[in-house]
């Protein structure tokens, strides 16, 4: 069984981006240590975007924990506790181009503003959901369902990352959930930890099933004269 982190931390492997969608600045790009992704649920909502490079990781795998780490650096001003959901992107995002109206690139804008429409935008059903932590300056974690991991492995080319979004109204007009983001500090960054082991069974084609069982029970004949 192994354990690696992906992300932008040292000791992580491969590399991630993150962006927020802010309807109140809807062309405007957020998407550095100055505008570290925030997620807002009031008149003016904002999401975030998330994805990690995951092609070093050789699929099929069994994963057994999958989990996304943020690291709280702001919040306000009520200090409230909000609720979130976590879709996978039916489509890519580019991380210095995207907004409020556009993924990023040549037709890619978002088919609802905001990037949440559930046929063209995102998956509809959640692969992640529940509640924000409070603490200030450190990690939280958020569980990530293991058989969507387990599919963007065995097909990389869906893996698109995933969009988060507050679900329960802010107590206040300006409440907002803020974590550090893949250009900020170095060991606050955001990063996905998975713990796996490699799918054998499902590696292997029908020839290598074919071969295995011929090296495993050998063809006998015997001749009587």
């Amino acid at each position: 069984m192994a354990t690696t982190n992906f992300g932008d931390n040292t000791g992580n492997s491969g590399s991630g981006k993150d962006c927020t969608l802010n309807s109140f600045f809807p062309t405007t790009v957020f998407n550095d240590t100055t505008n570290e992704p925030q997620n807002t649920n009031n008149s003016f909502p904002s999401h975030s975007l998330i994805a990690f490079d995951l092609s070093s990781l050789a699929g099929p795998i069994d994963c057994t924990v999958a989990k996304l780490w943020l690291y709280k650096v702001a919040e306000g001003p009520s200090f409230y506790t909000p609720t979130f959901t976590l879709h996978h992107l039916r489509v890519p995002f580019i991380d210095s181009l995207a907004t409020w109206t556009i993924a990023g690139g040549a037709d890619t804008d978002w088919t609802t503003a905001g990037g949440t429409d559930t046929t063209s935008d995102i998956f509809g059903t959640a692969v992640a959901s529940g509640t924000l932590g409070e603490a200030l300056n450190t990690y939280h974690s958020i569980d990530i369902d293991l058989a969507h991991i387990e599919d963007i492995v065995a097909n990389p080319s869906t893996n698109h990352g995933w969009l988060l979004r507050i679900t329960n109204t802010v107590i206040t007009g300006n409440d907002y959930w803020r974590f550090a983001s893949d250009s900020g500090t170095d060991g606050q960054r955001p990063y996905l930890e998975l713990v796996y082991t490699a799918d054998v069974e499902a590696a292997l084609q029908e020839s290598d099933w074919l071969q295995l069982e011929q090296q495993t029970n050998p063809l006998t004949v015997s001749f009587w004269g």
